[in-house]
């Protein structure tokens, strides 16, 4: 008997029967997860920053991952660029305005599939704008050491922060363009 013909549908029968998860709410865990950005400053190099504190929730549907959904909410004051000084700048008016904005959110509104990934499409509201915004995301889904079924996601996208009223200084003393990373954690709830 040739092994080939053994182990090759016996993987197919396997892999083919995966894990069920059903649908589940997880909760995503800041601890384990990066909110992330980098924008131009003067054209030669890039100010990265990110954010420390966030919120959100996944449902995350089985059968069809574009029926899943996503929500997130990002309080402005939690801003990081590792200057103090930027930092407390990024909370005026002319950026954020923290005071009258003190959050920015973002909910889903579907998700496509697009080649080996996915793009998630929601309004994100930021500095009171609303504008749909796409991230392409891959994920993957296992259980940890302890059984716990643990989503991981990892997304990109590009954002015009003139879109959101941010229209300080010039475009070459600060870029239009903002990149966002996203590394996501998330448990069932």
């Amino acid at each position: 008997m040739n092994i080939k013909n053994v182990i090759g549908p016996s993987l197919a029968v396997v892999l083919a029967a995966g894990v069920a998860w059903g649908a589940q709410d997880f909760r995503i865990e800041p601890g384990w997860s990066h909110i992330e950005f980098g924008v131009k400053n003067f054209g030669v190099h890039t100010v990265d920053g990110r954010f420390k504190d966030f919120s959100g929730s996944i449902h995350y549907e089985d059968t069809d991952v574009t029926k899943s959904a996503v929500t997130v909410t990002i309080p402005i004051a939690s801003v990081e660029t590792g200057i103090k000084k930027r930092d407390d700048h990024l909370q005026k008016p002319e950026f954020f305005d923290a005071a009258q904005f003190p959050q920015m959110t973002f909910t889903s509104s579907r998700i496509e599939k697009k080649g080996d990934g996915y793009v998630l499409i929601g309004a994100l509201t930021m500095k009171g704008h609303t504008k749909d915004v796409e991230l392409p995301f891959t994920y993957s889904l296992s259980k940890s050491e302890q059984g716990v079924p643990t989503l991981r996601a990892q997304a990109q996208g590009t954002l015009n922060r003139h879109d959101f009223g941010i229209d300080y200084g010039s475009n070459f003393s600060v870029g239009s363009q903002i990149h966002i990373i996203l590394h996501i954690q998330a448990t069932p709830n």
